[in-house]
């Protein structure tokens, strides 16, 4: 019975379903033609860049349409529909419904995002971050458009159920919240809720069985509105939620073992706001009677910062340095506010010894920078200003990623390509900063979201290098303004500057300097756990 309810649903809506496969090959067609000369033309890239975007939007539509209509066929009110004319049981049409958003809307979007990301930028890794950006939002966007569908008669009306009822959802959340802080710890309730392992995971298995069971009871009673209504409204309430919760990941292991001579410092514990660096340190001058954690929402929290950094690394070595979770004295998790951003600090071991291991016939051009990153550790409303008393004990785990680097080089020529596997690069343009006398290249790149931060917005130090083979000197780029923007987590496309500076004067010579960029190799995670004090008063 179920194989016959999805075959008739596959008929009735064989001209739309056409429609949808177009789509989907559409979008693979337009990431395919980068295999081709177009893939390395900047203006093909910015068509792709806004066509992929559009494409994303083309296809929730066709989704929310394809479930809309689907549960709308067998309207309740509609004595002839297909279902109540003939002795099928509510679960077979329940399956059958949910067996075709998953065959013929979920599966083909899973496998076209597959497909993209395959043919570019990371083969099968790209693939899978494309699968993992698509399927949130394909099984939301399903989930809310069968509430939509089971509430309405029409499409517009399910539309405009679909569209409104968030927005509301969104004013009365924000209207109950802004009033709720005056009289609950609304913030600290959330933070113990929200800490508990695998909770977006939970909220979401439910929402999709609670979702599934209320449809069943609403087409065997179909006069019992106000209960599917109100069904409905909790279990949109309870997917919104979910997109508040911080994702857990387990802690990774580690794979090789500390390095030999290597140390890891933690020091400079202050308390710091999180949006920029004050009021200060408690070795100064710290306000006792402000809380780390603000019960009522001012736009920013307190929270508990320190310097890490490794030292002593092997030559070449580059340190990626995560606080994973951090704990009180009494095992409590105190993990950052803002969990999805995870807190990385890319150490800036770009020192003289550093760029001698890759040039050792070389000098440096100018002096580099060497230290370990100021990040914040934790904020938590378990742990307050005027608690800290007597060297309050706390621990934080650390993950460590190193990199191993290696030099390749790349044309110094206008409009040069460089292919990085990952990532495409196009030269702009190059020259002389008039003020300064710093050399300029702007770089044009096109990328996946998971990679761009190597080479777009979170490009620092050491990346790039410009030799000059006359004068035996080497210079360190620096990055200076740009621009990014991604489909969808798809792909990413934008522009970057990098500075070079203390090489001779190269007005009349840039060709010939000699362009590298230093691929980070990943050698291996180390993860240990440190415990602190957090310094008594002066």
């Amino acid at each position: 019975m179920i194989v016959h309810l999805l075959k008739n649903d596959s008929r009735f809506l064989r001209p739309w379903l056409i429609a949808w496969t177009v789509v989907l090959i559409v979008g693979v067609i337009m990431i395919a033609g980068l295999r081709t000369p177009l893939g390395w033309d900047r203006g093909y890239w910015s068509f792709l860049q806004y066509a992929i975007l559009l494409s994303m939007l083309v296809q929730m539509l066709f989704h929310a349409v394809l479930v809309i209509k689907i549960v709308q066929k067998e309207n309740l009110q509609n004595s002839k529909s297909y279902w109540l004319t003939r002795p099928i049981k509510c679960g077979h049409l329940v399956v059958s419904k949910y067996v075709f958003w998953l065959l013929w809307i979920v599966l083909p979007q899973m496998l076209q995002a597959a497909v993209m990301g395959a043919i570019f930028p990371s083969g099968w890794a790209g693939a899978s971050h494309a699968i993992g950006a698509m399927l949130l939002l394909t099984f939301i966007l399903g989930q809310c458009s069968f509430l939509a569908g089971s509430l309405t008669k029409d499409s517009g009306q399910a539309f405009a159920v679909l569209i409104g009822v968030p927005f509301v959802f969104l004013l009365l959340g924000h209207i109950v919240l802004t009033a709720g802080r005056k009289l609950l710890p609304l913030d600290g309730i959330w933070y113990s809720i929200s800490s508990i392992p695998y909770l977006e995971a939970i909220v979401l298995i439910f929402v999709a069985v609670l979702n599934v069971f209320d449809y069943w009871i609403h087409l065997q009673c179909p006069g019992r509105r106000w209960r599917h209504r109100l069904i409905c409204a909790g279990v949109l309430v309870l997917m919104m939620l979910a997109g508040r919760l911080p994702t857990y990941e387990p802690l990774p292991e580690s794979n090789i073992m500390r390095p030999e001579g290597a140390t890891f410092d933690l020091g400079e514990i202050m308390f710091t706001r999180t949006d920029y660096p004050l009021p200060g340190s408690r070795s100064g001058h710290v306000d006792r009677t402000v809380e780390l954690w603000r019960e009522v929402s001012t736009g920013s929290d307190y929270g508990l910062k320190a310097r890490y950094e490794w030292s002593s690394l092997p030559a070449g070595w580059i340190a990626d340095i995560e606080a994973l979770r951090s704990f009180d004295s009494e095992g409590r998790w105190l993990r950052a506010r803002n969990d999805r951003n995870q807190n990385w600090s890319k150490q800036r071991t770009y020192s003289d010894a550093f760029v001698h291991s890759l040039f050792p016939e070389d000098i440096m051009a100018e002096g580099l920078r060497s230290g370990g990153g100021n990040k914040q550790l934790f904020s938590s409303p378990f742990v307050r200003v005027e608690d800290m008393r007597g060297n309050r004990e706390f621990s934080t785990t650390f993950a460590t990623r190193f990199y191993r680097s290696d030099k390749i080089r790349l044309p110094l020529d206008p409009a040069a390509r460089m292919d990085l596997g990952a990532t495409r690069l196009i030269l702009d343009l190059d020259g002389i900063d008039g003020g300064s006398g710093d050399i300029v290249l702007w770089f044009s790149y096109l990328g996946s979201d998971a990679l761009e931060h190597q080479l777009g917005n979170g490009l620092d130090e050491g990346y790039f290098v410009l030799r000059d083979p006359v004068s035996s000197r080497v210079a360190v780029g620096r990055r200076g303004g740009g621009n990014s923007s991604s489909a969808l987590g798809l792909l990413t496309t934008g522009q970057f500057e990098i500075t070079f500076s203390g090489l001779p004067s190269m007005v009349n010579a840039m060709d010939r300097l000699e362009l590298y960029f230093l691929q980070q190799n990943l050698v291996g995670t180390y993860v240990e756990t440190v415990s602190y004090q957090l310094p008594a008063e002066n």
